[in-house]
């Protein structure tokens, strides 16, 4: 039967928002990187999970962009998924409060602190725990919801089957899941202890691999470097949405922020005609014939 999963997809302007909902995006998410803070901190990763021109650049382009949203009826997430140090709170809470005084919905966050500092401030964004806080059990769970989480993303080291459990361990609690677009399948949030290293001295991150080097096997093999050694293609989780929203995970999460627009449309229309089929029989061929290769799954093989 069909599919009851909204999609969340990434944005990078006003002018995209049009062809993304059109495509089947139900919410958008997006990144600011403003020149306050590459000025002070620099331009890789420290504001949010992606550098450079993955982010809006200004604050005008994230209010128009959550103007024409509204006008849509597309709700709007920031990421501000960072762990961020004291002195960086200030603007990071600056940031927070103009973002909903432009009316945006709620923020991908990952560092406690900040989700303490958010509602000390008075700051009434819905609060959704980021892939990067790698909430994998009820107690995380529980912890963040006391926090003033109402929404989980949760990291693919988890089966669909775990997705469900942590959520009815916590009533009320809203479930996202990553279904397509985003390489690095085992890892998710665990890549700060290696991304997160080695910029001041290094900024193209080789600083990170000598000072890692235990992990450099995963990494190769499992993550940012394995695109030319996946048996498939594009990796997704369309087969597994019917067991993501049956376990309570109401929300399919798309990367590819700074991807081409053709690029997040293509997996947007694969993925709203594999929610109209009436079960995941055809969904390899239909991936085969947008794609043109073979698809690769994100998720563990079904559990007994």
């Amino acid at each position: 039967m069909p599919v009851n999963m909204r999609l969340a997809a990434p944005a990078q302007n006003a002018g995209e928002l049009s062809a993304l909902r059109d495509a089947g995006a139900g919410e958008v998410y997006c990144g600011l990187l403003e020149p306050s803070w590459r000025e002070r901190y620099g331009s890789h990763d420290s504001m949010n999970r992606r550098q450079g021109l993955a982010n809006l650049q200004s604050r005008d382009a994230l209010a128009a962009l959550v103007r024409r949203a509204g006008q849509l009826s597309l709700p709007v997430f920031l990421t501000l998924n960072a762990r961020y140090t004291p002195p960086q709170y200030p603007l990071v809470l600056d940031t927070a409060r103009y973002f909903e005084a432009a009316g945006g919905t709620g923020l991908h966050v990952s560092d406690p602190g900040l989700a303490t500092a958010l509602r000390e401030a008075g700051v009434g964004l819905r609060l959704s725990v980021s892939l990067l806080a790698v909430c994998t059990n009820r107690h995380t769970a529980r912890l963040w919801a006391g926090l003033g989480a109402g929404r989980i993303v949760f990291p693919r080291s988890l089966s669909p089957r775990e997705m469900g459990l942590i959520l009815a361990a916590v009533p009320g609690m809203e479930g996202e899941a990553m279904v397509m677009g985003d390489l690095c399948p085992l890892i998710d949030g665990l890549c700060r202890c290696y991304h997160g290293v080695g910029y001041r001295a290094d900024p193209s991150g080789g600083g990170a691999r000598r000072t890692v080097p235990t992990f450099d096997t995963t990494f190769t093999a499992l993550a940012c470097d394995a695109w030319g050694l996946r048996p498939g293609g594009m990796p997704c989780a369309a087969c597994r949405m019917p067991e993501l929203a049956g376990g309570g995970v109401g929300v399919g999460k798309l990367g590819g922020r700074g991807t081409p627009l053709a690029h997040r449309l293509s997996m947007l229309r694969f993925l709203q005609e594999c929610r109209r089929q009436p079960d995941t029989d055809g969904y390899p061929a239909l991936y085969r014939s947008c794609f043109g290769t073979e698809c690769h799954c994100y998720y563990r093989e079904a559990e007994p």
